[in-house]
């Protein structure tokens, strides 16, 4: 389930000095890595209009 990926990535960005390093240089390959390069939305983004490169910068 993609909201399930996006909080372990969060996880890691914050806990993982190698993981934040790798999304600050090339954010779309780690989001690949955590199945989240075609997301559609989550279950708190009704309209589905989800972005997850925001939302980890955001959160």
């Amino acid at each position: 389930m993609p909201g399930d990926d996006i909080h372990s990535l969060r996880k890691a960005i914050v806990s993982d000095a190698e993981v934040r390093e790798r999304f600050r240089a090339d954010p779309d390959a780690v989001l690949r890595e955590y199945g989240l390069s075609d997301v559609d939305g989550l279950p708190e983004e009704p309209d589905g209009d989800f972005d997850p490169r925001s939302w980890l910068i955001n959160n």
